[in-house]
């Protein structure tokens, strides 16, 4: 999970830095990890680019959902995501 969500933050990087018309074509659509376990949607977001994850597998589905239940007590509580990496 942190590979994918590490490839989803470099295609974002990458997304928001002007590039020639055809590039920028060639960026749109799905993508897919090497294990195919995860598909994410690339398309124009305002000047950039944006990725979301269109489909992942039932074990990675299940890690999206535990963080996001994290991060919502989290937020409940004042406190900020602390990145470990």
């Amino acid at each position: 999970m942190t590979r994918i969500l590490a490839k989803i933050a470099l295609m974002a990087v990458a997304a928001t830095v002007p590039v020639h018309a055809a590039a920028q074509a060639a960026l749109e659509g799905k993508w897919a990890n090497p294990h195919r376990s995860v598909i994410v949607n690339v398309a124009p977001c305002g000047s950039a680019f944006c990725g979301t994850v269109s489909w992942a597998n039932g074990k990675n589905r299940e890690k999206g959902v535990q963080i996001a239940e994290k991060n919502a007590a989290r937020k409940k509580k004042g406190r900020a995501r602390r990145s470990r990496r």
